[in-house]
């Protein structure tokens, strides 16, 4: 029985999809205090959040989940942002290329049909 369910739940997960992520190549590698990425998604204003750190291989990431945007298409582009420097303050760096890109994605998975018993 713990089998069966063990198998069960493993087909279950297996049919989740995690939400796509605009992310880019590792950004301020010298950088000795946090940073913060903007995003500019189509012409929404500005939204911040934190840059992601990566531990293997060693960097930080601007990384921004795009689970909840609507079906369409879009541009996005990115800055880095850091904040607190003790010599310069904060300062942000220009825009990232635009990426264009389409929603939703990837493609749902769609239902096997036609399911029979063979002997």
């Amino acid at each position: 029985m713990k089998s069966f369910a063990s198998v069960v739940l493993m087909l279950i997960s297996s049919l989740a999809w995690g939400a796509p992520f605009v992310q880019s190549l590792p950004v301020a590698p010298g950088a000795t205090t946090s940073l913060q990425c903007g995003v500019l998604l189509d012409a929404t204003p500005k939204v911040v959040i934190p840059a992601t750190a990566l531990i293997t291989p060693a960097g930080t990431i601007c990384k921004f989940d795009v689970g909840a945007v609507p079906v369409g298409q879009h541009t996005i582009t990115m800055t880095v942002i850091t904040t607190n420097d003790p010599k310069y303050g904060s300062q942000e760096s220009p825009p990232s290329v635009p990426l264009a890109f389409s929603l939703p994605w990837p493609t749902p998975l769609v239902a096997p049909g036609g399911l029979q018993l063979t002997p």
